[in-house]
């Protein structure tokens, strides 16, 4: 029998990660099967690890987490009169109450996740980039909602997370290079020996938006402009602007070498008027571009005709 393991990367971008679920779906409903059945490891940024989460433990079906998203999400992007003045723009509590509301008030453990799970969040202390694994003695211990709000821990936004007992401080992991996670998840494929079997890794994008000009209005820019484009602060930087293809284009090139390892990445520009993270008058449109999304997935799976393992 043919070995086949499957990877799933998701993106962060706040209410954006609504451009993710109408795939998640899909992919349940193709194979039959939960999120957790499907992959073998689940790997996610911010929104990405929060959705990654959800499906990792396989307690809801996709169809119930979409309306979970829809009704709570909202509150956990409310804001107050004193937002970003004194303390972040939102209140994580929020998260949490979505968290209990939907998967109970029991504790829930990184080792309760049915599937590799893995996350990731910035160390401030160290300046370096960290990846929580729900299988690895220091993390499997670990409160899985307290893992995902440090991955999501964005600055002005949610604010660090100060984590006393592990000494450390946590920001949000696409604070850095690694909103879209797909690198350390080939380094996970080479880590647990499945390069040596047929493995997929799918990406599932939260949109993407066209910041090019052009040459005449770039030569033009003031000093002021080009401070602004460099630090994009709607999308999060120039940096990790770039990194998401960078690295797409990357896997490209590094899996010309076994051609057991495919990457497949499904996204959709959304324009400049929806970028952003927390926008959530766009509610409806997002969902459209997730349909978009969903779309390309249906009809990859459709021609792929790659057998469930």
């Amino acid at each position: 029998m043919i070995i086949i393991r499957r990877v799933l990367v998701l993106k962060g971008g706040g209410i954006r990660g609504l451009l993710q679920l109408d795939s998640l779906r899909i992919l349940e409903n193709h194979y039959d099967e939960p999120i957790c059945r499907i992959f073998d490891l689940i790997t996610g940024t911010s929104v990405g690890a929060i959705t990654g989460g959800v499906c990792a433990l396989g307690q809801i079906s996709m169809e119930s987490y979409i309306d979970s998203f829809l009704r709570y999400f909202p509150s956990i992007f409310k804001k107050h009169w004193w937002s970003g003045i004194f303390k972040p723009v939102y209140q994580r509590k929020h998260f949490y109450s979505m968290w209990d509301a939907i998967l109970g008030e029991n504790p829930i453990y990184m080792r309760d996740c049915k599937t590799k799970f893995m996350c990731t969040a910035v160390n401030l202390c160290t300046n370096r980039t960290h990846f929580f694994k729900s299988w690895e003695d220091e993390d499997k211990d670990e409160l899985l909602a307290n893992q995902i709000a440090k991955s999501f821990a964005a600055p002005y936004f949610f604010g660090q997370f100060v984590d006393e007992k592990n000494k450390a401080v946590w920001v949000d992991g696409g604070a850095g290079t690694t909103n879209t996670p797909v690198d350390r998840a080939y380094a996970e494929v080479i880590n647990q020996g499945w390069y040596k079997e047929r493995t997929e890794i799918i990406i599932l994008g939260t949109g993407y938006v066209d910041l090019s000009i052009p040459f005449e209005k770039a030569k033009k820019q003031g000093q002021l402009q080009q401070m602004l484009k460099f630090m994009s602060p709607v999308e999060g930087g120039l940096a990790r602007i770039q990194s998401t293809l960078n690295k797409i284009r990357r896997m490209e090139i590094i899996t010309k070498a076994n051609p057991l390892i495919t990457v497949k990445y499904f996204d959709t520009d959304i324009g400049k008027i929806f970028s952003g993270t927390d926008k959530i008058q766009y509610v409806q449109q997002y969902m459209s571009f997730g349909r978009v999304i969903a779309e390309q997935v249906e009809r990859y799976l459709e021609d792929s005709k790659i057998p469930f393992h």
